[in-house]
C-alpha cells in the first residue's frame, strides 16, 4: 500500500494567502474547495485523493486564520477528468483543487 502525501506547493501559497485575506475580511463569504483527480485509479481511490487535495487547501487556508465554518470541501474524483490527457500530456491539469465562492 502506498501512502500519498498531499501538500500545497509553495508556488501556490501566495494565492492561498490572498484567498485567506479575502475570507478573513469578508465574514459572509463562504468557499467550496473541489478536489479533482485524473482518470487513473479506481472510483474510490480517486474520491479519496480528491478529498485529500481539497483538505490540503483548507488546512493551508486555516494556517492563515480562516475559520472552518467558511470552508466546505468536496471531492469530484475523476468526474471532470480529461480522458485524452495521455495523448495531450495534460493529466496534471486534472490533479487540482478548484475554489468556488458564495456570499450570503
Amino acid at each position: 500500500m502506498t501512502l500519498i502525501s498531499i501538500v500545497v506547493k509553495q508556488e501556490y501559497m501566495e494565492v492561498i494567502q490572498a484567498h485567506a485575506k479575502y475570507l478573513n475580511e469578508t465574514p459572509a463569504a463562504n468557499m467550496k474547495i473541489q478536489g479533482n483527480t485524473d482518470y487513473r485509479g479506481s472510483h474510490e481511490y480517486n474520491l479519496s485523493l480528491g478529498q485529500k487535495r481539497a483538505v490540503a487547501v483548507k488546512e493551508a487556508l486555516n494556517s492563515f486564520g480562516v475559520d472552518d465554518s467558511q470552508i466546505e470541501t468536496v471531492s469530484y474524483g475523476k468526474e471532470y477528468a480529461n480522458l485524452d490527457c495521455v495523448e495531450q500530456n495534460s493529466c496534471g491539469e486534472d490533479r487540482r483543487a478548484d475554489i468556488v465562492y458564495t456570499v450570503e
